[in-house]
């Protein structure tokens, strides 16, 4: 299981509240950007972390979750 996704998806939930409360953006708005902004972020932490721990032993499964934290 990677936790990753879930921390991924709490940080589009909030970035879409920033966007809609905070910055005075509409919905729509937001659900255009934040999904290409989490993806950047996701592409960064694959690029950063991730591909380093790929032919790692299997029990380096835990590294993605600690990114996370």
């Amino acid at each position: 299981m990677n936790f990753a996704h879930g921390a991924l998806f709490m940080v589009g939930a909030y970035l879409t509240h920033q966007i809609v409360v905070q910055w005075g953006f509409s919905f729509w708005v937001a659900l255009i950007v934040v999904p290409l902004l989490v993806g950047v972020l996701g592409i960064i932490i694959e690029r950063a972390v991730l591909q380093f721990i790929y032919d790692e032993n299997p029990l380096s499964v835990c590294s993605p979750h600690s990114a996370s934290l």
